[in-house]
């Protein structure tokens, strides 16, 4: 499955908070294989098959792996408690800890199920599906006062990764391009 120009859109009046909050994909790298200090945030799906750290040259202990089904952040304006939301923000108590990367894959059946009855009738593909799902999730990610404070004081960077589970590939999202590009 072909990664590249999927179309997806960043929500109307987030431009802003999204060209300042998206790192680049080698900043994620450049960060690893320093130590065994957690460094970067992964959340994903339980169902991507293998860790998302074995996809970098992280050491032991540099990649903090947060899992739920569908890779899930729920929005605050839900107001029910979530493990994966606990889960970010006790490992950004480590002040080492400078990127969270929200990573979905394209073979997500937690999201065909959670959206079988849209899917009957839709002409998405899976990657497009995936990549609007990660976006979201993103976008859920940056409602969070805290997470927003640690962006705009240059604390934290946030990525939007799509993950290939036939090839392994990752593509990262561009603001810029405002699309998912192969890193």
């Amino acid at each position: 499955m072909e990664l590249e120009n999927r179309t997806t859109a960043i929500l109307p009046g987030r431009e802003r908070l999204w060209a300042t909050a998206l790192g680049q994909p080698t900043e994620v790298l450049d960060a690893l294989g320093q130590g065994d200090e957690p460094r970067v945030i992964v959340l994903t799906c339980t169902e991507t098959g293998f860790a998302s750290d074995q996809l970098s040259r992280a050491l032991p202990g540099e990649v903090y792996v947060v899992q739920n089904l569908g890779g899930f952040v729920p929005n605050p304006s839900w107001q029910h408690a979530s493990s994966a939301v606990s889960s970010i923000q006790f490992g950004l108590q480590h002040d080492t800890v400078k990127h969270l990367v929200i990573c979905g894959h394209v073979r997500c059946r937690c999201l065909h199920f959670a959206n079988h009855n849209t899917l009957q009738n839709s002409t998405d593909d899976d990657a497009t599906l995936v990549s609007n799902h990660v976006l979201q999730q993103v976008d859920n990610a940056l409602r969070y006062y805290w997470l927003r404070n640690l962006i705009w004081t240059n604390q934290l960077r946030v990525h939007a990764w799509l993950l290939d589970d036939d090839t392994a590939r990752i593509a990262t999202y561009s603001p810029k391009r405002g699309d998912f590009v192969l890193a």
